[in-house]
């Protein structure tokens, strides 16, 4: 009996060893994880703090974005508008529409002598930023009728002011009371082209001869003047 009592002993004992062994097993594990834990609560804030600044920098960013896409749509919608209120969009719609016909080829005018209207007549700005004068001469009849011949001359000299007065002096000749034409400053300059486009656009027609001079620049001069009558 005394036998058997000592021989069950070590048998109870070892699923409690076991047991023993496994927590100790556990705590060992628990205690490895419990630094990384640590580590890891220690990041997240670090990384909430570094991704809020990000935002932080982001949201100028995208405020900046915006404004950039507001003032675009603004200067677009204003000079689309602008366009609409300078130009003969009707005249431009008819001469599209009878390009479209002509398989909407653009032929080179040569030099010559056609009968013209005057499309356009300013004070604008070369590629280059230096003041220029401009002038489009429609082609009203024959081979190159529609077509467009295009005077555009820098005017930062003397003489090339002297140039565009010269040429501005041949379209209001004609007119019972001609406008006086003289430089005196670029505003004023501007102010009087306006005055003179206003003045011929829709009652006067040319007939202008389109030249070269001897170091191959193009000439442009009024020989006639036709009033058109209401």
């Amino acid at each position: 009996m005394h036998w058997t009592l000592q021989q069950r002993q070590p048998q109870q004992r070892q699923p409690q060893q076991r047991r023993l062994e496994q927590r100790r097993l556990e705590q060992r594990r628990l205690e490895q994880r419990q630094p990384q834990q640590r580590r890891l609560e220690q990041r997240q804030p670090q990384q909430r703090r570094l991704e809020q600044r990000r935002l932080e920098q982001r949201q100028p960013q995208q405020r900046r974005l915006e404004q950039n896409i507001l003032f675009q749509w603004l200067f677009q919608y204003g000079i689309f508008d602008e366009f609409d209120a300078n130009f003969d969009t009707a005249g431009l719609a008819k001469d599209a529409a009878e390009a479209a016909k002509n398989g909407n080829t653009r032929r080179e005018v040569p030099h010559g002598t056609y009968e013209v209207e005057i499309n356009k007549l300013e004070l604008g700005k070369s590629k280059k930023g230096d003041p220029m004068f401009s002038c489009w001469f429609k082609i009203l009849a024959g081979e190159y009728k529609g077509s467009l011949i295009f005077m555009n001359q820098i005017v930062t000299q003397g003489f090339q002011i002297g140039i565009v007065d010269e040429f501005l002096r041949s379209l209001v000749a004609e007119m019972n009371a001609p406008i006086l034409v003289s430089f005196q400053t670029y505003n004023q300059y501007n102010n009087l082209i306006m005055d003179i486009m206003e003045a011929i656009d829709g009652n006067y027609e040319y007939s202008l001869e389109y030249g070269e001079n001897k170091k191959g620049f193009n000439t442009f001069k009024i020989k006639e003047t036709y009033v058109l009558e209401d």
